[in-house]
């Protein structure tokens, strides 16, 4: 039987492991000749960051960027978010496709 207390932590962001999953996604669609997916949503803002892993909710979102409940952020110091990794990854996805038919 469980006794009083809580467990420690052992959340741990995957910033690095969302850009590499993501950029595979791409790839394997770009093989594969698909035009066009949603692969991502670019904010959730429902999932705000916060430095203290138990109230992380961006941890679990599959954002691109993340947003900041009471803050504005470092990159960009006139919004309440900023990119992820999985952002700075998405040009390099793209680079030397050309866009048109």
């Amino acid at each position: 039987m469980a006794t009083g207390g809580s467990a420690p932590s052992q959340r741990l962001r995957g910033d690095g492991l969302q850009a590499r999953e993501l950029t595979e996604i791409l790839g394997i669609l770009k093989a594969a000749e698909v035009d066009g997916a949603f692969v991502s949503s670019f904010v959730d803002p429902q999932y705000p960051f916060n430095e203290e892993p138990r109230y992380d909710l961006d941890m679990s979102a599959l954002s691109l960027v993340k947003s900041f409940a009471d803050r504005h952020g470092a990159i960009y110091p006139d919004m309440s978010r900023e990119p992820k990794e999985a952002f700075r990854a998405m040009p390099d996805c793209y680079a030397g496709q050309s866009t048109g038919p």
